[in-house]
């Protein structure tokens, strides 16, 4: 869900704070003895510093510490939970900053998580607006084009894209676009460019200005690639010499001369206006081990080619097609990188005059090129998670670990125009999400009592619940829900038809979350007055039973074809859209759905 929603996490009641540290669990209740809070179902929830949290309430926990029961924001979703009291500190009066941030003209949105991670920063981080002057359809169009953003295989199907071309409906198959690589949905894109997505927590380090990392010594480099069995001590040496701004200009000499000897002068003299810039090493070191990995790989230790010389090639520049790998050496051979100091060189010269000469000087803009010089294209890799894990997650831990993270850092945080409220990271299931509660309303004053007021006639004896909300009921299957209704909402309409009602909502004997979407499958349980009335919920086109009609419910109807695992009960009769038959124009009745050529109706 792109929009629709203001994050509640950003305008709620309670006390603004920030995480302290890293890696910090959030609870379920007050103490260690509480599980975490999950994501996903499975992940447990871990915040870092410089996290903005709302404090809603402080606890005494088993363990006689305090605990503070927080709201915040993860992957685009509002949760909540509880983390003990000194990992989190309040951010306190800071008018002057918010000031700051609005002459820079931060949105709103953006706001809190800059206070927080200033506040966590000590000062230290400055962060300035990059007003791109984009507006925020158009950026997403171009990222989502497809094969532009692809996603790899060991990432959550439900970020994959099931537009035409990148998956079959009718195989249930998704195409790779390089081998283990799938092309990115529009929502994982909108997801990933997003540059509130990044401020939640170092991962903002991929906002920050690479031109520079001149102080980095031996020792920095030294831990950051300490997992690496190819960084010897002198290649640990040549990441340093290679992004000094002395050694780019001796190449940039060195590309003068040949550009002048092939007579393509223009060229020449335009170079020679360029003013070089160094590169930050650390950018350097954490780029080629997250490109060629730990291992002994012949990238950093000499691939050798048929012309019976080695090469090299840090960054896997050129490495693209069927085979990357081998392009990339292909590459390095034509550029002449036949020892580990001409790839590193050559490496960190290809990163300078293809991104940051051009603008794209951080990691984030290298990944989204939202600059006015080839907007949209020249962008570093087609992985839509490289900004947010290798530009920025990766290069904050090797800050912490070398004990960078507290220098004075700069970071230019880009800005589009018209951004939704909110992006969401999706997930294979419904996500439960805290809302706020609705401030209780003032108590109107009681009226004078009549003087022969009549009595009260008490609840009537039936209610008529399934034609009061315009639903149908067959075979003890209740049908009719407006696709995308919230479990709680379901229950708010019963109690307005009976306010006496008690109404639970059930699935697989337990109950259902308020926020989760009513779903195929589910049971719902009506007591009154007059008895008990029990029905299982039908969701048309919902075969998975998560309240949505998508990708899943197309396989989970091509494995009841295939006979590998039949659909019965209500999650036969979700996908028996008429008669009994459960086939080929069901997949298609889908398909048509998921594409918005024909809605399934809820009958």
């Amino acid at each position: 869900m792109l929009v629709g929603m203001v994050t509640p996490v950003l305008a709620g009641a309670g006390t603004e704070a920030y995480v302290n540290d890293d890696e910090i669990n959030v609870r379920t209740g007050p103490g260690t003895s509480y599980s975490a809070v999950l994501f996903n179902g499975q992940k447990n929830i871990r915040l870092y510093r410089g996290q903005y949290v709302r404090i809603v309430s402080t606890q005494k926990g088993s363990d006689g510490m305090n605990w503070h029961q927080i709201v915040f924001t993860y992957n685009g979703y509002t949760k909540i939970g509880f983390m003990r009291s000194d990992f989190i500190t309040e951010i306190g009066d800071d008018s002057a900053y918010r000031a700051y941030l609005e002459e820079q003209g931060f949105p709103e949105s953006y706001q809190p998580y800059l206070r927080a991670l200033y506040a966590a920063s000590g000062g230290k981080w400055t962060f300035v607006a990059y007003k791109t002057g984009l507006d925020w359809k158009e950026a997403l169009e171009n990222e989502s084009t497809l094969g532009r953003a692809l996603l790899h295989w060991s990432y959550d199907t439900a970020q994959r894209s099931t537009a035409p071309g990148a998956y079959d409906s009718s195989t249930g198959e998704w195409r790779q676009f390089e081998p283990g690589w799938y092309a990115a949905s529009r929502e994982t894109v909108a997801y990933y460019m997003d540059p509130r997505s990044y401020l939640t927590d170092g991962t903002c380090i991929a906002f920050e200005k690479l031109s520079g990392g001149e102080s980095v010594t031996h020792e920095q480099i030294k831990k950051v690639l300490a997992k690496c069995v190819w960084a010897t001590d002198e290649i640990i040496d040549e990441f340093i010499k290679a992004g000094s701004k002395e050694e780019l200009e001796k190449q940039k000499q060195t590309e003068i001369q040949r550009l002048r000897s092939e007579g393509k002068t223009d060229a020449a003299n335009s170079l020679e206006k360029v003013t070089v810039t160094g590169v930050s090493p650390i950018f350097l070191a954490v780029k080629a081990r997250d490109e060629i990995g730990t291992g002994a790989t012949q990238n950093a230790t000499g691939y050798p080619l048929s012309d019976g010389k080695k090469y090299y090639n840090f960054f896997n520049v050129g490495a693209y097609g069927d085979d990357p790998n081998y392009n990339g050496i292909l590459y390095a051979q034509s550029k002449g990188w036949d020892t580990s100091y001409k790839a590193l060189l050559g490496g960190a010269w290809f990163i300078f005059r293809n991104y940051i000469e051009d603008g794209q000087d951080t990691t984030f803009l290298q990944r989204f090129n939202f600059t006015p010089l080839y907007t949209y294209s020249y962008q570093y890799a087609t992985d839509i998670t490289y900004a947010y894990l290798s530009g920025g997650w990766n290069i904050y831990q090797a800050y912490v670990k070398n004990g960078l993270a507290d220098s004075e850092l700069t970071f230019s945080v880009p800005v589009l125009e018209n951004m939704p409220a909110v992006t969401k990271l999706p997930t294979a299931r419904y996500e439960d999400e805290y809302v706020d509660p609705e401030p209780e309303p003032e108590p109107e004053p009681e009226p004078n009592p009549e003087p022969n007021p009549e009595p009260d006639p008490g609840p009537s004896g039936n209610y008529d619940y399934v034609n009061e909300l315009n639903l149908r009921l067959s075979d003890s299957y209740l049908s009719g829900f407006t696709l995308g209704t919230p479990v709680q909402s379901l229950i708010s309409q019963i109690k307005s038809v009976n306010k006496n009602a008690t109404v639970t909502v059930t699935a697989r004997g337990e109950a259902v979350a308020g926020s989760a979407l009513v779903a195929t499958g589910q049971v719902l349980t009506i007591q009154d007055a007059a008895g008990t009335y029990t029905y299982t919920c039908v969701v048309y086109g919902d075969a998975d039973g998560d309240g949505r009609i998508a990708a899943t419910d197309l396989l989970a109807v091509k494995n009841h074809i295939l006979e590998k695992k039949a659909l019965s009960g209500a999650y036969a009769r979700a996908v028996q859209f008429s008669g009994k038959a459960i086939g080929a124009t069901t997949l298609l009745s889908i398909k048509n759905h998921i594409l918005g050529k024909t809605n399934i109706v809820q009958k």
